[in-house]
């Protein structure tokens, strides 16, 4: 049977004697197991959910919950809050303002803040401080992205899980704005923004200056000491007075980053990649492109820019994807790294088809596989026989397209590259079903998503799922398209393929709209967002927006 975790009656009773009140057992759908904290703003109070879901459940008090002016706003920004889905962002999981009490819930983040940590420890490594800047400017990326100022960025209000920062108190922040005029500055006042001590509105710069805050507490231990050399230029800019002189956010990833030598650039960007950290590999691909020449062994970092430059292209960033692969194919020609020579035409190839330059990248795949079977280099000859096809397939020369595609897809199927192999299959199937032949296509389809199960390969089986859900949904059947897109959905969610699970919310939206649910397909469209708006994706962005004029 399950042990139910409430406050001892001791320890109600000590709460009931020092706050004057009795500890609420319930707060909404959640059960209170003991108080956290309180302050000016309301009470926190760990509670579980009714899904077992462990929760940081903040009870405002009710001036502020009854405050006429700033209630639509709060609802506003914490509906974009629960958008958020960064790690560096503890996330609001629910919330009720027009009840009593009024309250947000959060995740529970277990740990201790940075202000807990130099309490105990002093001040933090030169490592531990760089984890500590570039995750906390990565959640200042993300609340930025749905517009929203956390507005109350201090070091009790970071979190350290194993040594990564995460953002919390979002809830209770927000009103901070709302309630000043009325009940003076909130909070401590060596901690808030200049324009805020003014009486001015905060702004994003102000999440900025809270961050050198954080920053410095961290490095110096609280302590009237100099800052570390290599973060006291990006700490001192953060605290300028005028907040149009300070940095913005992804500029103090750069900063940070910028006095990393190759091999450090080169772990870091390995390990941002690894944790799905977009915005800090990005940062960290421009040191790439700044250090590639420096690197010991130059073939290394024109892999690294390469790397760089297909992550920014699975994000659908082009103007980086293709600056990154222009570099490197300059790079590679200069060390005489021929077969690297032959990736970066691939990838221009890649880039000229998104900017619809169909004849460009043909050009570009043709001379990728002239590289190819020059250096006997067997998978560069089926990818670029693959990306012919997507250049006969832009063209309209459909035909053309799915006899490369064949070829592409039976030379792979001969030499043992699986992986080719199915994608090749994908673009068949693309073409198959462009021209119109959709029982061909969903069988290809089909035939594709098995050889990717059978390989592992989980992201072509989603993508296999999403095209079969395309074959459906061309034949007017969105009952039937449905099963097929959930199914691409769950994979993308369970190996973090956000490109992935952004289309396939998007085109259960379109499902949605075609069985008369406009409210399901706008929460779809809702949902996609913010990672269309993470990955930088416009294509997506479109695409919602075209959802949801339709």
């Amino acid at each position: 049977m399950r042990t139910r975790a409430s406050a001892p009656a001791d320890g109600r009773a000590h709460y009931a004697r020092s706050m004057g009140h009795p500890l609420p057992s319930v707060i909404g759908r959640y059960e209170v197991l003991r108080p956290l904290g309180a302050g000016g703003m309301g009470e926190v109070f760990l509670a579980r959910g009714e899904d077992g879901r462990m929760a940081a459940v903040k009870v405002m008090r009710e001036h502020i919950a009854r405050h006429p002016q700033g209630l639509p706003r709060l609802r506003r920004e914490i509906e974009a809050l629960r958008r958020i889905q960064s790690p560096h962002v503890a996330r609001i999981l629910d919330y009720a303002l027009d009840g009593a009490p009024a309250f947000v819930a959060t995740r529970y983040v277990e740990g201790l803040t940075v202000e807990d940590v130099v309490a105990r420890r002093g001040a933090l490594g030169w490592g531990e401080l760089r984890r500590l800047g570039v995750g906390l400017a990565l959640a200042l990326q993300s609340l930025q992205q749905v517009d929203v100022i956390h507005r109350d960025i201090k070091p009790s209000n970071v979190m350290l899980v194993d040594g990564e920062p995460v953002v919390i108190d979002l809830g209770i922040a927000l009103v901070a704005g709302m309630t000043r005029m009325t009940y003076g500055v909130v909070g401590s006042p060596a901690f808030i923004a200049p324009e805020v001590q003014e009486g001015r509105t905060a702004e994003r710069a102000t999440d900025v200056y809270g961050w050198g805050v954080v920053m410095k507490f961290a490095a110096t231990g609280g302590d009237d000491v100099p800052l570390p050399q290599e973060f006291a230029g990006v700490i001192e800019a953060a605290l300028a007075r005028d907040p149009a002189a300070r940095p913005q956010a992804h500029e103090l990833v750069e900063r940070i980053e910028s006095a990393l030598g190759p091999d450090a650039v080169r772990e870091s960007y390995r390990a941002a990649l690894d944790r799905g950290e977009h915005g800090r590999a990005e940062a960290l691909a421009r040191q790439i492109d700044a250090l590639a020449p420096e690197f010991p062994d130059a073939a290394d970092g024109i892999r690294l820019l390469l790397d760089a430059a297909r992550d920014a292209r699975d994000r659908g960033a082009l103007e980086q994807t293709e600056r990154w692969y222009a570099r490197g194919r300059e790079l590679a020609a200069e060390h005489g790294a021929r077969d690297l020579e032959g990736w970066a035409l691939d990838g221009l190839a890649h880039c000229a088809r998104r900017r619809d330059d169909h004849e460009l990248a043909g050009r570009y795949s043709a001379e990728a596989l002239g590289v190819g079977v020059q250096l006997g280099e067997l998978a560069m000859q089926a990818w670029s026989l693959t990306h012919l096809g997507h250049w006969a397939r832009s063209t309209g020369r459909l035909q053309r397209a799915i006899e490369l595609y064949g070829r592409a897809r039976d030379f792979a199927a001969e030499h043992g590259l699986r992986d080719v192999q199915g994608w090749a299959g994908d673009g068949l199937g693309g073409a198959l079903l462009r021209d119109g032949q959709l029982d061909r296509a969903a069988e290809v389809f089909t035939e594709t998503r098995d050889l990717a199960l059978e390989i592992g390969y989980l992201e072509l089986v989603a993508w296999s799922w999403d095209n079969l859900g395309n074959c459906a949904l061309r034949k007017d059947d969105p009952a039937a398209a449905e099963p097929a897109y959930r199914e691409s959905l769950e994979i993308a969610r369970n190996t973090g393929n956000r490109t992935v699970e952004g289309w396939a919310l998007i085109n259960l939206a379109r499902c949605r709209k075609a069985l008369h649910d406009p409210s399901g397909a706008a929460e779809l469209c809702a949902e996609a967002e913010p990672i269309a708006r993470d990955l930088g994706n416009s294509e997506m962005l479109a695409e919602i927006e075209h959802v949801r004029r339709a």
